[in-house]
Order: C-alpha cells, then structure tokens, then sequence
C-alpha cells in the first residue's frame, strides 16, 4: 500500500514539474523578440542592419534551450502519468 501511494506522489511531483516547464519555456518561437517580427520579407534586414545568418543562428541557439526544456516538460508528463497509472494497478 505504501508503494501505491509513493508512486502517485511520484508521479503528480513529475506532472508538475513538467507542467511548469511547458508553461514557463512553451514551444520554440519563431522569432526571438517582438522588435525583430517581420513586417514584410524586404525590408526586414535591411531596415535594422542584421546579417540574416548573425540573425538566424542567434535564433537557433536560442531555441535550442526552450526545445530542450519543453521536450524535458513533455516528458516528466508521460513518465509521471504512466507512474499514476501504473501505481493503480499495484
């Protein structure tokens, strides 16, 4: 009975660690700030003086981080949900 129970603390522990990391990181953006958004395809780099491969390599570390963490997120979900499932028929 007390492994029950140590699960299921396990288990919602990891759902809501998980949860926090996909409300805090989300998905990868797109664009890294609201300054940079693309108004049209033009003049978007000429406008602000950025090299588009400066521009897309720094986007591309910076997604690398918010991928990481809202694929670890993703992930504490599943365990944690397997481990409460898996606690029920124990």
């Amino acid at each position: 009975m007390e492994c029950v129970k140590l699960l299921n603390i396990i288990g919602i522990s990891l759902n809501i660690i998980g949860f926090i990391l996909i409300l805090v990181y989300g998905l990868p953006t797109k664009y890294i700030d609201t300054r940079y958004k693309r108004e049209t395809p033009e003049n978007f780099f000429e406008d602000r003086n950025i090299p588009r491969e400066i521009y897309r390599g720094h986007r591309d570390n910076y997604n690398k981080g918010i991928k990481y963490l809202g694929s670890l997120g993703i992930i504490l979900n599943i365990i944690g949900l397997l481990l409460q499932i898996w606690s029920n028929f124990l």
